[in-house]
């Protein structure tokens, strides 16, 4: 697997962890409003599943072109 598409994926992993550790209310402190952790939380997890299709569609498309 290429560097580029490790460190993509893993990015697209990371973000997508850090969503479900925000909205589960993990390392968030008491003072945050539960509304605004839950929005920031289901943010980072369509952001995360947003970076990993891209990706996907990024590979397809290369390997398109190269056959």
């Amino acid at each position: 697997m290429d560097l580029s598409k490790a460190f993509a994926y893993s990015i697209a992993a990371i973000t997508s962890i850090c969503g479900v550790i925000t909205t589960a209310g993990w390392f968030v402190p008491n003072m945050v409003p539960s509304q605004l952790r839950v929005m920031l939380g289901v943010v980072l997890i369509l952001l995360g599943i947003y970076r990993f299709a891209i990706t996907n569609a990024k590979i397809a498309r290369t390997q398109r072109s190269r056959q």
